[in-house]
Parts: structure tokens; C-alpha cells; sequence
């Protein structure tokens, strides 16, 4: 599987244009549309904060969505069964850290999915250090909204 180290900016999201679904984005109010951050949720007399993420608010649910391996969690996320037994018969109920993870999808065969770990970065442009690799459908990118 291709490997891919992303920076991820305050205001961006995690687009499939096969499925057009949105897999992530931040703040507390974004939807599913292409790269849409809620802005149009959000009433005038309250400001938005997009300084984190909510990344509780993964669409786990999407097509788009494989799997994500993250700091949060000692037990990864994996919706396919052969990837999660694949998982499962290497590290158990482990969680080895980004390098093990990352060696591991480095060495699983799909070329239909990609490996991407998310650096994330607030909106003053400093790393918020948070682990996060989400395997996806390859067509996926990082989408920044046109301000």
C-alpha cells in the first residue's frame, strides 16, 4: 500500500471525489459536502473554533474509510476484515506505535487503498502533535476550502 505523510492546515478536510464523501474536517460544525468546514452552520453572533479538530466526528460510516490507527486509542479502527485479521494476527491487541504501523500497511497489498499519517497543524501554523493515519480509498486528498 502507498504511504503517504500528510500536513494537515486548521481549515482542511479529508475529501473522496469517487465517493464524494468527506471523512473528516474541522471545527464543530462541518457536513459532508467537498472541503464545506460548517461555516454555514455556525450562526453570525458565534465564532467557529477551528483551532482543533473534531476528530471524534470521523465518518467511520464512509465507503471512502478503511481503517485509522491513532494515539488516542490502544485498539486501531479497521472496518475490512482481512486487513483487521492481517492486524490482529501480527500485533494482537497491541498497539505498537507509528513506525510498527506504518511498516506494517508499507507491506500490505492493495494498491485500491493508501496509508496516510496526518500531521496536524492549528491555525497559527504549529504542530498540534497528534498521531493519526487513516487508510483510505486512493483517490482521497486533504481538500483546503477556498477562503
Amino acid at each position: 500500500m502507498k504511504l503517504i505523510s500528510v500536513d494537515v492546515r486548521f481549515m482542511e478536510s479529508l475529501y473522496c471525489p469517487s465517493t464524494n464523501e468527506t471523512i473528516f474536517g474541522p471545527g464543530p460544525n462541518w457536513n459532508s459536502d467537498p472541503g464545506i468546514a460548517g461555516l454555514e452552520n455556525v450562526p453570525l453572533n458565534r465564532v467557529p473554533d477551528y483551532y482543533n479538530w473534531d476528530l471524534r466526528d470521523i465518518k467511520y460510516d464512509a465507503s471512502a474509510f478503511i481503517g485509522c490507527w491513532h494515539d488516542d486509542s490502544d485498539v486501531p479502527i479497521i472496518k475490512d476484515e482481512h486487513l483487521k485479521n492481517a492486524w490482529v494476527e501480527e500485533w494482537g491487541d497491541e498497539f505498537p506505535g507509528d513506525d510498527h504501523c506504518m511498516s506494517f500497511l508499507k507491506r500490505y497489498n492493495n494498491p485500491a487503498w493508501i496509508a496516510l499519517k496526518c500531521n496536524f497543524y492549528d491555525e497559527l501554523n504549529q504542530d498540534v502533535s497528534l498521531f493519526r493515519i487513516y487508510v483510505v480509498k486512493a483517490d482521497c486528498y486533504i481538500h483546503c476550502p477556498e477562503m
